[in-house]
């Protein structure tokens, strides 16, 4: 994945936690102390998300969006993706559009991430 703030980029893996994100990308950005709260990602570097729904589409193929997605991240991520960005449907029946803005929100996902808390280290 690819985070982007604060004018830089990093090329890392990311990890979801109960408490937000973290992972050799999201580490780097702090890592530099950059202060910058809106993040853009990309989910799936390196592959065309829109060619790759649409060739599908072209060749009848009937399963999800979700389900291609699916082969790119993790199956729980590409689930909860589509639960909270819209309902995830057959490609042959999936228009232009929506393979665009499908595509449009994960190679351009932005997380605001909230303020960080001074820590007090133990003495």
């Amino acid at each position: 994945m690819v985070v982007c703030a604060g004018g830089r980029s990093f090329r890392e893996k990311m990890l979801f936690t109960h408490r937000g994100l973290s992972g050799p990308a999201v580490l780097q950005h702090r890592r530099i102390g950059s202060r910058a709260r809106r993040w853009k990602i990309d989910l799936v570097p390196d592959f065309d998300l829109a060619s790759a729904m649409a060739e599908r589409r072209a060749a009848g193929d009937r399963s999800q969006a979700r389900t291609l997605l699916a082969e790119r991240l993790p199956k729980r991520l590409a689930d909860r993706w589509f639960e909270v960005h819209g309902e995830s449907k057959p490609l042959a029946v999936t228009g232009d559009r929506e393979i665009a803005q499908i595509a449009r929100g994960l190679r351009g996902w932005r997380v605001i991430q909230p303020a960080r808390r001074a820590t007090r280290r133990p003495r």
